[in-house]
């Protein structure tokens, strides 16, 4: 199902035990806090792990008439939504390339590639568009959308409730657990490897240490 802007914030505002609201462009306190944290909020939990509903696919005919850089020899330019690489194809390009200045440095042509887009809201939409052309999981999407609710509530905390910070902060990580413990079962080696890079980086164990050796690899070089 699709969620609006004014659903999630009322799910966040629930937490925080503040009156819901009627329009996401209302004058109220807690709407001004609401749209201060919104976008930034969904950046974030974005961030964290590889959601299949925010992937988009790029074909790519030639590359760009652009001088490589450095010892790469093809640069593509990335959309503006560009977060980051699921896969890339052919599949053993990915085996060395860099993200450098809005450009994907390659050594080896790519005749397309499937990418991480950074926003979800439409513009000219009140909907939050949790699917993508071939990605569409209802499971994921109330995992991203449970964990979007503490994760905004924690920000909204400190001036709608402050008390109910440090608890919402918590309660918004255990929720990115418990998403990264079902998106670890996905076959993308990328996805893979960023959620090792990102359990190293951090220095967790436990729990995570446990999730992370679900990690899986497809079999074969296929082209989503």
């Amino acid at each position: 199902m699709p969620y609006t802007k004014v659903q999630v914030a009322n799910l966040a505002l629930e937490l925080l035990g503040a009156q819901p609201m009627l329009s996401f462009t209302e004058t109220t306190a807690s709407g001004a806090v609401i749209r201060t944290h919104f976008a930034e909020a969904i950046k974030v939990c974005l961030s964290k792990a590889f959601w299949r509903f925010s992937v988009k696919q790029v074909n790519l005919p030639t590359a760009d008439v652009v001088k490589p850089v450095n010892e790469f020899s093809n640069a593509y330019t990335v959309p503006a939504d560009f977060q980051r690489v699921w896969r890339l194809h052919p599949y053993h390009a990915s085996a060395d390339y860099r993200f450098q200045s809005g450009k994907l440095l390659t050594y080896i042509p790519l005749k397309g590639y499937s990418y991480q887009s950074n926003e979800l809201v439409n513009a000219a939409d009140t909907h939050l568009s949790l699917y993508s052309w071939a990605n569409f999981d209802e499971n994921t999407n109330i995992l991203f959308i449970e964990y979007l609710r503490y994760e905004l509530a924690s920000r909204c905390a400190m001036r709608l409730n402050p008390s109910k910070e440090m608890e919402l902060k918590q309660l918004a990580e255990r929720a990115r657990l418990t998403a990264l413990g079902f998106l670890s079962l996905e076959e993308s080696p990328d996805m893979a490897r960023f959620h090792r890079q990102e359990a190293v980086r951090q220095g967790r164990g436990g729990r995570d240490a446990a999730i992370l050796a679900t990690l899986r690899y497809p079999p074969n070089d296929v082209w989503i």
